[in-house]
């Protein structure tokens, strides 16, 4: 095998994956993955030579990045409010836009507190890889330590409650979450009402599944994706249900799809859903919705 210094490692990863039209840097991420480092330390790195054992593991992650399975896959890493969360082919890749979401959550929570409030009780609807409640757990009890709080993570597939279990191990102090396998609602108990209600649910309509980019529809795992026919499905189930399972004055929230917000926002309303807020993310698309139950 080829003998190289990190610099020229480097270089022909480089090399390799602009052949294929991807971006230069994630060689350089996968390079700091395999050799356990940061990039400062790899910098200082750059003329010592590498082993050949770590050569080989960087050709074969190269090569499974060109075939085009995502960075996040790979490394499963994916950092998301700041913390570092375990990711693998049971849970879609958490995104920055969903960061927005969650800090509306968190805006949510705190109105209730200065209302008085001491004991919570806090929903996640398709939780994933759990990022969005993990998030709230750290962020509140790091403010609120005296709170009584309760938090519920809720997702229909055994391999997504396994990850957001490990990201929970991982990232809190102790376990807190109740996790539950449920289609939606079928498995909470009933009679249970909720602060807060946050989803962020499969909302790409079936047909435009093919057009998504390679690296989403072949390695994402559908089911976290498909919405139906015309991507509200999940919507108008949750939005039905979870009215009568949230506190008044509770919130809904959820991350929705561009062209989504009108059509989620009329049935919100038919159901009885006040204060309804529109968001959008950095790019200017349409991106959040929330409502309150009166």
């Amino acid at each position: 095998m080829k003998t190289y210094q990190v610099h020229q490692l480097l270089k022909a990863g480089q090399e390799q994956l602009d052949k294929k039209g991807i971006g230069t840097v994630d060689a350089r991420l996968l390079l700091e993955y395999v050799m356990k480092t940061d990039f400062t330390t790899l910098l200082s790195k750059y003329n010592e030579d590498v082993q050949e054992e770590v050569v080989s593991s960087y050709m074969t992650l190269l090569k499974q990045r060109m075939k085009g399975v995502p960075l996040q896959y790979i490394t499963h890493e994916q950092y998301f409010m700041g913390n570092k969360f375990y990711v693998n082919e049971s849970v879609l890749i958490p995104r920055p836009e969903t960061e927005i979401l969650v800090e509306l959550c968190l805006a949510k929570i705190e109105e209730i507190i200065r209302q008085g409030k001491r004991a919570l009780r806090i929903l996640d609807m398709c939780t994933g890889s759990g990022c969005i409640l993990i998030s709230l757990v750290k962020e509140v009890s790091s403010k609120f330590p005296e709170l009584d709080m309760e938090w519920l993570g809720v997702d229909i597939q055994d391999g997504a409650l396994f990850v957001s279990k490990k990201n929970e191990e991982v990232l809190l102090d102790k376990p807190v979450i109740q996790w539950v396998k449920s289609d939606l609602f079928s498995h909470i108990e009933s009679g249970m009402e909720y602060d807060l209600i946050v989803s962020n649910p499969p909302y790409i309509p079936r047909n435009d599944l093919e057009g998504l980019m390679n690296e989403v529809k072949d390695y994402e795992p559908i089911i976290a994706l498909d919405g139906g026919d015309d991507g509200l499905i999940f919507y108008r189930q949750i939005i039905q249900d979870s009215y009568a399972r949230l506190k008044n004055g509770g919130g809904l929230f959820f991350e929705i799809g561009h062209g989504q917000m009108q059509d989620i926002k009329k049935l919100m309303e038919s159901r009885g859903f006040s204060d309804i807020q529109e968001v959008n993310d950095m790019a200017g698309l349409e991106r959040i919705i929330s409502g309150t139950k009166n």
